[in-house]
């Protein structure tokens, strides 16, 4: 019920702190033909359904190249960032040495310090480089990398038919962005990055083209909320589907040129993929634990049989878990990435869905395995023979593992819950930066692009483990009640655990409302049957004559509940109820009147050139405080970041 009020409460207010009103007047349009890729075209055939609604339409942009540009540019400008600080660095040593000024950092790269991760540019910028000052030959490079930019922007608005934006960037590039006059050595190796670009990208699209993917945004919800809801919009156009818009962060701007076709029929092949990833886990848990087993590393390590008994009972008893729970960390990495670079899903949220569900089957195939310990075709062979058998065969194995999840339990809560805390590998990267560069060779971007950047929570990957737990503990709070006292541990510290951070350091990329409740809530209740029949199984093969009977109400009971909750909530919480858009464009608060047509615009349509290099220091401020060893707060705000490049 809660859920339900709360679900109700975005629908019309949204997330006032997070998303733009803007994004619940806007949808996604799909499958747009080619005859209608263009802005003028496209409100034209919405404005048909409802007259005078649309304020603006935007089509998506395929430009592989234009995208390989900004990176360049942004690597660019981590480098101009480096040579400042060393130019910095170095007025500073000789100021307090003997007073004198510096000589600015010079070229070639390899006697200037800068960021890890531009191999491109220094691969072709810096051949027949000689000696020149490395701040003015980046801001020549970066000035460069902004004609080709612009040029590319234009060609992707031509694409799109947006006359106003293609007069608008030709008058900036007309207008010059240069600061510097054009040196020949400059031009000819920035030119060179570029031309090694193009000779990349030759055999594949190199001007902006304009894809089937396109977002309309209207005046009212009303519009938005019917047009959403409409199966099927214009007979003569039967493709186009139309759905709620994603917040552009939530959006994957390089999947938009995928057409639903191609997605259904990758899932397809995906699906497969992992379902016969499941029929073989038998085989794969085996090998695995096989491998984890100390007797079979002794075969490579023989310094193993050395170790004290106490040891080596400690360790062979907690290897195959802890190998157990890095094997499965890979799982949602692995499923992730079919859904983003196979599938091409076209929002982060539904690569987290895909995974959230995926991620947990396996789970429970793992527990199925593993209370079994054989194969699944044997076991799905004996079940199929006999359908009784299910119950019993869980209830007589259950017991003889209970041993190695009680040992997982309390992996997870002596390892998992501090780690989550420490965030070891931030932290560890941190610490290897400060002994690596002075205090004043660091730059705000090798931190906050680093070691620094906003955290953020995977979905996908920890509702999954939260409710293997919950599976665990309900299946065994009969058989082994400790199991169900550590769980709880886990929950309250997991709590505890992500309370503090999202008070003090998860930044959200998308929010969607909570529609992953759906999945947890489906998930659980499956979990609560396998809960009630394995305990009827486990109570007959105990014979258990008077207490059996009593236990069969039970899954009848939690058919029920589940039905009652779905049937009253599931709808209503799903979906926005339309009197309720009516009422919204009714409330004078909602100021369409605020919204602007680059606001579904994809972000390297929309990318300034006007961006300089982060300021080096605010008024003499250190970046790490010498005393707590922590970056000073004054940094981490954006408009202190991106003020400039002035001390």
């Amino acid at each position: 019920h809660n859920f339900a009020v709360m679900r109700k409460e975005f629908f019309k207010k949204g997330d006032e702190m997070f998303i733009n009103p803007q994004t619940n007047h806007t949808v996604l349009v799909e499958n747009v033909p080619v005859e209608l890729r263009t802005a003028k075209q496209l409100t034209s055939l919405f404005n048909s359904l409802a007259p005078n609604e649309v304020m603006f339409a935007s089509i998506g942009v395929f430009s592989p190249y234009l995208e390989q540009v900004i990176k360049l540019r942004t690597s660019a400008l981590a480098a101009l960032e480096s040579a400042i600080a060393s130019n910095r660095t170095a007025q500073l040593v000789a100021t307090q040495t003997d007073g004198k000024a510096a000589t600015p950092t010079a070229l070639p790269v390899d006697k200037s310090s800068h960021p890890v991760g531009l191999y491109f540019l220094k691969k072709y910028c810096f051949k027949n480089v000689l000696q020149v000052d490395a701040e003015q030959y980046w801001r020549h490079c970066i000035e460069i990398l902004d004609r080709e930019i612009i040029r590319l922007q234009i060609e992707g608005e031509a694409a799109v038919g947006d006359s106003n934006r293609v007069d608008m960037k030709s008058a900036q590039l007309e207008s010059g962005v240069t600061v510097l006059s054009p040196q020949a050595l400059f031009e000819l190796n920035v030119e060179n990055v570029l031309n090694k670009l193009k000779d990349k990208f030759k055999k594949k699209i190199m001007s902006p083209v304009s894809t089937g993917t396109a977002f309309v945004t209207f005046r009212s919800r009303r519009t938005q909320a019917m047009i959403c809801q409409v199966p099927l919009l214009f007979e003569q156009y039967p493709a186009i589907t139309v759905t709620k818009s994603p917040t552009p962060s939530d959006l994957l701007w390089e999947n938009l040129s995928y057409s639903t076709t191609y997605t259904s029929y990758a899932s397809i092949g995906v699906m497969v993929l992992l379902y016969s990833g499941l029929l073989f886990w038998s085989t794969i848990i085996a090998f695995v634990a096989a491998v984890s087993t100390l007797a079979n590393l002794a075969t490579y390590l023989p310094f193993i049989n050395d170790l004290n008994p106490v040891l080596y009972a400690l360790i062979a008893g907690n290897l195959p878990v802890v190998v157990n729970i890095v094997f499965q960390a890979l799982i949602p990495i692995v499923i992730g990435m079919l859904a983003h670079y196979v599938e091409r899903r076209k929002s982060r949220s539904a690569v987290e869905i895909h995974v959230f569900r995926w991620y947990f089957l396996y789970q429970v195939i793992n527990i199925f395995v593993l209370v079994l310990s054989g194969s699944i075709f044997t076991s799905i062979a004996n079940i199929i023979a006999s359908p009784t058998s299910a119950v019993t065969l869980l209830g007589a194995a259950l017991p003889t593992v209970s041993v190695f999840f009680i040992n997982f339990m309390i992996t997870q809560l002596l390892s998992g819950i501090p780690s989550l805390l420490l965030r070891l590998g931030p932290l560890v990267i941190f610490k290897v930066y400060k002994m690596l560069f002075k205090e004043s060779q660091l730059t705000q971007r090798t931190l906050f692009a680093g070691p620094l950047a906003d955290a953020s929570v995977s979905y996908g990957t920890v509702l999954p483990a939260v409710l293997y737990v919950l599976t665990l503990s309900v299946v065994y709070w009969v058989i082994a009640p400790i199991l169900s006292a550590i769980a709880a541990v886990f929950f309250v510290l997991t709590y505890l655990a992500y309370k503090y951070q999202y008070v003090h350091l998860i930044i959200r990329t998308y929010e969607n409302g909570g529609e992953l409740w759906y999945g947890m809530h489906y998930y659980s209740m499956t979990a609560l049957m396998i809960s009630t029949l394995t305990m009827i199984g486990f109570m007959a093969l105990k014979l258990g004559a008077a207490e059996t009977p009593l236990l069969l109400p039970l899954p009848v009971i939690v058919i029920l509940a589940w039905r009652y909750t779905e049937n009253s909530f599931l709808r209503s919480s799903m979906y926005m109820p339309f009197s309720s858009a009516v009422d919204m464009d009714n409330d004078s608060s909602d100021h369409a009147s605020n919204f602007f047509p680059e606001y579904s615009k994809q972000p390297s349509m929309t990318t300034s050139v006007l961006e300089g290099p982060w300021i080096y220091r605010v008024n003499g401020t250190p970046l790490v405080d010498k005393k707590t060893g922590q970056v000073n707060d004054i940094y981490y705000s954006d408009s202190v970041r991106k003020v400039g490049d002035k001390d």
